[in-house]
């Protein structure tokens, strides 16, 4: 079990880049002092590396014992404050917290159409962030953290409720312009609700998804360019992509 969390981690990561202690995958196997978070502010007093393996067992535990009726968005931000105490891996930043808390958002059905997009709120408070973590390490106020989780999940929540409905309206203007196409609309229409599922897409992705031969793909793709409704992004002759930038 985890072993399944080094392998979420080494999804999570982002470059090959090895730190000092381990690497992608590993559980940090030394101490993890000031200097290594780059936050001189933050005393260190965290989870000593022969204890990290056990510590994330017992926190698997924790996830599979709880019972079911516990809101998830509680436990998201129970488990998101131990992670901060364990800090299991040497990569600097919350990355792995936050795509387990996400994932127990998601099993609880937290969100279930949409993805809450919590790393952009975390950047927008992250001093607070930090500090409501803080609180928990230093002094165990909890209350303290959860107060500013349970906020952060409001916010977020209400921040993406706002960006679906202008992307919404966006689409729907968009359909608007395309009606006016005339006997081009049809094609256009269909490639239009691709790039509502598949933001960024070849031509040939767009005829496989649609069913339309290539010569009709690229007039409906001409169209929605000249209504300036995508955009394509390589500037090749061949092998081109293109982009819906409301969805992007």
């Amino acid at each position: 079990r985890a072993a399944a969390a080094r392998t979420t981690h080494r999804v999570v990561r982002c470059t090959a880049r090895q730190v000092s202690g381990g690497g992608r995958g590993a559980f940090r196997r030394t101490p993890l002092w000031t200097g290594t978070l780059n936050r001189t502010s933050r005393p260190n007093m965290r989870v000593p590396p022969e204890d990290v393996a056990t510590c994330m067992e017992q926190l698997d535990d924790y996830l599979l014992s709880e019972p079911p009726d516990t809101p998830a968005v509680l436990k998201a931000g129970l488990v998101h404050a131990q992670l901060d105490l364990i800090y299991p891996f040497p990569d600097d930043g919350p990355r792995f917290s936050l795509m387990l808390s996400s994932l127990i958002l998601r099993a609880g059905e937290v969100g279930t159409n949409l993805q809450l997009q919590l790393n952009e709120q975390i950047r927008a408070a992250l001093a607070e962030y930090y500090e409501a973590l803080d609180a928990v390490r230093l002094d165990g106020d909890w209350e303290a953290w959860l107060r500013f989780w349970f906020t952060l999940i409001e916010s977020t929540a209400h921040g993406t409720r706002e960006l679906t409905n202008a992307v919404l309206r966006r689409a729907t203007n968009d359909r608007d312009h395309i009606e006016q196409l005339g006997r081009a609309s049809g094609s256009a229409r269909e490639v239009h609700e691709v790039f509502c599922q598949e933001p960024v897409v070849t031509s040939l992705g767009l005829q496989q998804r649609t069913g339309l031969v290539a010569s009709t793909v690229n007039k409906a793709l001409r169209a929605l360019e000249d209504l300036g409704i995508i955009c394509e992004v390589t500037g090749n002759a061949r092998n081109r992509w293109f982009r819906y930038d409301p969805l992007i």
